[in-house]
């Protein structure tokens, strides 16, 4: 599922037997939305996870704990050390589950790392538009 910190965003992606239900939902108001559950078959290639719908996933461990990582999370990460959290999927036991947290899984250091990253790339776009 998405992490309480991605705001008004819900997701949740349910893996089993070799076959995937999605559902999704934001404070965006879609002209056609999806019929929910979207469901296929998805396989596992090195360390992604790839549905039949097209959608692709990094597995990743933090801190332990496994998640899937959007691959526009794993970009932010890697190139600016921001903390995407619309853009990670925590395991929780089912579906019925609450919300988790992305809290534990990074250090003070590292949220306040990427709120500085956010803030300075928001900025330098500011500045490019001027």
């Amino acid at each position: 599922m998405l992490p309480q910190e991605a705001g008004f965003q819900w997701e949740t992606l349910e893996l089993r037997d070799g076959r995937f239900r999605y559902w999704s939902a934001s404070d965006v108001m879609a002209e056609h939305p999806p019929k929910y559950p979207i469901e296929g078959t998805y396989l596992i290639k090195d360390n992604q996870l790839i549905l039949s719908n097209d959608k692709t996933y990094s597995l990743c461990s933090i801190n332990g704990t496994k998640m899937l990582w959007k691959l526009r999370a794993v970009q932010y990460w890697e190139q600016y050390e921001i903390i995407d959290a619309s853009g990670m999927l925590v395991q929780v036991k089912s579906v019925g589950s609450e919300e988790p947290s992305l809290t534990p899984f990074f250090t003070k250091q590292q949220w306040d790392r990427s709120a500085e990253q956010v803030k300075e790339l928001r900025e330098g776009s500011k500045d490019a538009k001027k």
